[in-house]
This record gives structure tokens, sequence and C-alpha cells, in this order.
């Protein structure tokens, strides 16, 4: 198993970051149902200890699922749709054994 992790922080762009968080957490619950070998995913605010505002933990079933979902439409879309929302992206990959 692949955990892929994201952070991000707001752009001064975002008045309302419940919206966007909501709107990040809708995205990833349609990617996980259509997108093969994304077989879970999680978003939420930071709890205010952290050096970001949003977080992201995925589950892929391998590295090739991995790849296949950074170019998949669904994600481009995703990215699209959120470039002037999210900035200062953070990311870590690890295999792990479950």
């Amino acid at each position: 198993m692949i955990r892929h992790m994201i952070f991000w922080n707001y752009t001064p762009a975002v008045s309302d970051s419940l919206a966007v968080v909501a709107a990040v957490q809708q995205s990833f619950r349609d990617m996980v149902e259509k997108i093969d070998g994304l077989d879970y995913a999680e978003v939420d605010a930071d709890l205010g200890a952290g050096t970001h505002d949003l977080g992201l933990y995925c589950e892929f079933s391998s590295w090739t699922a991995l790849k296949n979902y950074y170019t998949h439409p669904l994600h481009m879309a995703f990215r699209t749709r959120m470039k002037d929302c999210l900035t200062d992206r953070v990311c870590i990959d690890l295999e792990a054994a479950r």
C-alpha cells in the first residue's frame, strides 16, 4: 500500500475556508469511487497546531495506481478548480506494509 499525504495553505483569495474544505472533501469522495487503485482518502482542516491549513491522506493499492492518479482527468480537474484556493503544497509518499 502507498500512503500519499498532501498539505496546503489557503491562498489570500479564500474567504470561506469551510467551503474549501467541503469542496476538497467532495472531490476526493468522488475520486475514491472512480479512480482505480485509490482505495481511501480523508481530508480535513488543521486543528491549529500545524504549519498548513488543510491536509489530505490517501491510500493507493500500488505505485502504478498513484502514478495513474496524477494524470487522471478527475485529479487534473480538481487541480484546476482549486488553483486559486490552495498553495504551498507539501507532499510525501510512503510505502507501507499494511
